[in-house]
């Protein structure tokens, strides 16, 4: 098999300097590596030695090279060998950073496919190690149907063919990162939370957070960082003449722009890989140019921890409130001008506002007001106070209440954020909230309106409601 492009190639020799048995070479390299990635060799994963050339005919210390040299190294057990080693290593990277939904994010190879892409929690990739071959079938293929062919030429960027192999390894390295990050705002964000604009440089924010880690933990060399934007460079100079200098540089104008044309670059590029000819340049030549810009100016950035990108991923609790209103079939959800959630509940004869407020700020929390259409007359305001005070005695999660000025009657439940799942706690507040609310609803109105009495309206209900969870318990 033939090894990544750029791997140390060298005459294995024994301690006489004369031709090491051939049986014997992948031992010691087995154990050069242990000692000096400082792990017992006893514990290391098999490697994927490079082929041996044949012996130099003529006696010469052996040339020995730099672990950290290696094209990708994994500090615990030697060089990465497949694309499926590097994904892993990414991953524990979000994963020890705090963001465990990474682990939900798997990988996939496909070589029909020309650049990685994520579905849902499922990356695809094509595979990108093994050296000159792969490289050159893959730029062909990418530059005729992304840059009209613009990247023939991409070589000439670089010192040599294979530092432009190595920086296609690190970029491609890169893209894998890019895409858990797509994977994880999958899984955490609320639908429609973020537009391509804010997906996208967000992601490019967290490849290179990702990348910055694994030099810092050693697992790939530090000049990795440079070919990258070398890489990233030598891209841009495939972008039609004039098109990076008419673009703007401000994100609050580049925004608009990529959104208006990412939808026909993805139309695009599913025709293109299928084809290999791009229906679309314009837009294809200006989102490729604004992607390259935004990683060039980030790698340039300050260094970033993913630690600190974490937040960016995490929905406010405004974002959770509409995710479980959703969930619940609650909609159309309106934003009101104080900025709360608010949707009408139609239950049968009962329907009301409910209003959803989310408190970032001092105790978090999130608290659920269901209005009673009707405000209740003067004279009945007492007997509605004794039914709502009746009402409370069987509620554990919320809170009738009359303005007895107003006449006003609301439902108030609250829900202090703590640790744990918000979510799951939210739904069975609000699921309890709309069934009390439900429950007294008519209740409310009965002795509001029909001259009741509290105390016998509450005491039925209270009743049915024992004997229903009588017959429910096991």
């Amino acid at each position: 098999m033939e090894a990544p492009h750029g791997a140390p190639s060298f005459t294995t020799h024994d301690v006489t300097g004369e031709p090491m048995n051939p049986r014997l070479a992948p031992l010691w390299i087995v154990a050069c590596c242990a000692l000096l990635a400082g792990c017992p060799a006893a514990v290391s994963p098999p490697l994927q030695c490079p082929q041996q050339p044949a012996a130099s005919p003529t006696k010469s210390a052996p040339v020995m090279r730099p672990f950290h040299a290696l094209p990708l190294v994994d500090a615990r057990s030697g060089p990465f060998a497949t694309e499926e080693q590097i994904f892993d290593a990414i991953v524990r990277v979000y994963r020890d950073h705090g963001l465990a939904a990474a682990g939900n994010v798997s990988l996939s190879q496909s070589d029909e496919i020309l650049m990685p892409f994520c579905d849902k929690t499922r990356v695809v990739a094509r595979r990108f190690l093994g050296g000159a071959a792969i490289f050159d079938k893959h730029m062909t293929a990418f530059s005729a149907a992304f840059y009209g062919g613009r990247l023939d030429d991409f070589v000439q960027h670089f010192e040599s063919k294979a530092q432009a192999v190595e920086a296609y390894h690190a970029f491609m390295a890169t893209l894998l990162a890019h895409e858990v990050a797509h994977g994880l705002s999958h899984q955490l964000e609320s639908p429609g939370r973020s537009n391509h604009w804010t997906e996208e440089t967000r992601a490019i924010a967290f490849e290179y957070a990702v990348m910055r880690q694994l030099v810092a933990t050693g697992r790939v060399p530090q000049h990795w960082l440079g070919l990258i934007e070398r890489f990233n460079r030598a891209l841009l100079a495939g972008a039609p003449a004039g098109l990076v200098d008419a673009l703007p540089k401000a994100a609050a104008e580049r925004e608009p722009l990529f959104i208006k044309y990412y939808p026909r670059l993805q139309r695009a590029g599913a025709a293109a890989t299928k084809t290999g000819k791009n229906p679309d340049p314009e837009a294809t030549d200006t989102v490729l140019a604004l992607y390259t810009l935004v990683r060039l100016e980030v790698g340039a950035g300050p260094n970033v921890t993913v630690a600190a990108l974490k937040p960016r991923l995490e929905p406010s609790l405004g974002q959770i409130a509409a995710r479980q209103l959703a969930r619940a079939n609650l909609e159309p959800v309106e934003h009101t001008s104080d900025g709360h959630l608010q949707v009408k509940i139609e239950r049968g004869k009962a329907s009301w506002i409910l209003r959803v407020q989310a408190r970032q700020s001092g105790r978090p929390a999130i608290v659920l007001r269901s209005s009673h259409p009707d405000a209740v007359a003067i004279k009945r305001r007492s007997a509605v106070a004794e039914l709502l005070m009746r009402a409370n005695e069987g509620q554990e999660l919320s809170n009738f209440r009359i303005n007895l000025d107003s006449g006003d009657v609301t439902l108030r439940s609250v829900l202090m954020i703590q640790q744990g799942s918000v979510d799951a706690a939210l739904q069975t507040v609000m699921r309890k909230h709309i069934e009390a609310m439900e429950q007294w609803h008519g209740a409310i109105g009965q002795v509001a309106t029909q001259g009741a009495a509290p105390a016998k309206i509450a005491n039925g209900i209270l009743a049915r409601t024992k004997a229903a969870a009588t017959k429910e318990a096991p």
